[in-house]
């Protein structure tokens, strides 16, 4: 097998030639590459955050997933009573996955603190991570619904729903003069039997 694998990459370089085979850039190259004035890769701001601010910054965190919701919970309202079945269908589906989102960086959270005082960067750094990128995901579905709100306002369709009981028969309406017919056996559905 080594011996395959080493013919397999001679094989290669002869191919290749001596003016076709490049080394991939460093690392340091890399990022000497990037402008100084563009902004770093939200990874890059996860990486960098301390320790002793990680504790605050997934309190703030926390905080604004929670305006997220409170802002999709009047949407919600709104929805309803403006009686528009579509966009309350959007709405609370956007309203979920922030719930899901907000239940999973509150219990994050806890775990991270716990990494903290276990002096565990490694899983506090994890949990960190986890709470970032929820925190960008409600966001995105913050966006999402307002542009579902957005469009549908303008929507020039019908969308909302009225329900009245007007015309609603009494009874049971199988019966017949308040007596329910039932015949003793149904018809056969073969003639083979």
């Amino acid at each position: 097998m080594r011996t395959a694998l080493w013919t397999l990459g001679v094989a290669t370089l002869l191919w290749a030639g001596p003016g076709r085979v490049q080394a991939a850039p460093a690392a340091e190259e890399i990022h000497a590459q990037k402008p100084p004035s563009a902004k770093p890769a939200p990874f890059e701001v996860v990486v960098n955050v301390p320790d002793s601010e990680k504790a605050a910054s997934t309190k703030k965190a926390i905080a604004h997933m929670r305006e997220i919701l409170t802002k999709i919970i009047k949407y919600l309202e709104d929805a309803r009573h403006e009686r528009d079945v579509v966009k309350l269908n959007c709405v609370n589906e956007k309203l979920s996955a922030v719930k899901g989102l907000l239940r999973i960086s509150e219990q994050s959270d806890v775990t991270m603190q716990e990494a903290l005082a276990r002096h565990d960067p490694e899983s506090a750094a994890h949990e960190f991570e986890k709470i970032a990128i929820a925190e960008r995901k409600c966001e995105f579905l913050l966006a999402e619904c307002e542009a579902c709100v957005g469009e549908l306002a303008v929507y020039a369709g019908d969308t909302t729903l009225e329900v009245t009981t007007d015309g609603v028969p009494k009874g049971d309406p199988t019966s017949q003069n308040g007596q329910i017919s039932i015949d003793a056996r149904p018809p056969a559905a073969s003639p083979y039997q």
